[in-house]
């Protein structure tokens, strides 16, 4: 929802192609390449709103081992010591590292 441009009052088409003509499967076309029609319909959304939420986003952003950036990232807080808690498989032990090692 926070990349998605149609709250903005934008469509934007051209996201996915089909290597062959009567191919099922569809390949993601590079973003520079979309086909982008600005102010169709009424935005949702203020660009003031847009662009906020964007720079609140991008203040936060860490990758993790897999190199993604989760959309939480920075959100929860452990609620005994406050630290910022990450996606952990649960069978692993606690949720909490500072917790977990003794160190708060």
């Amino acid at each position: 929802m926070l990349d998605n441009q149609v709250y903005l009052g934008h469509m934007i088409g051209g996201k996915t192609k089909r290597p062959k003509i009567r191919s099922t499967t569809s390949v993601p076309v590079p973003e520079k390449d979309w086909i982008v029609v600005q102010n169709t319909h009424e935005p949702l959304v203020s660009e003031k709103v847009w662009n906020d939420a964007h720079a609140r986003l991008s203040s936060r952003k860490r990758a993790g081992k897999t190199g993604e950036v989760s959309m939480f990232a920075g959100l929860l807080k452990c609620d005994t010591c406050g630290h910022t808690l990450t996606a952990s498989n649960p069978q692993n032990g606690p949720s909490c590292f500072f917790l977990e090692k003794g160190l708060y």
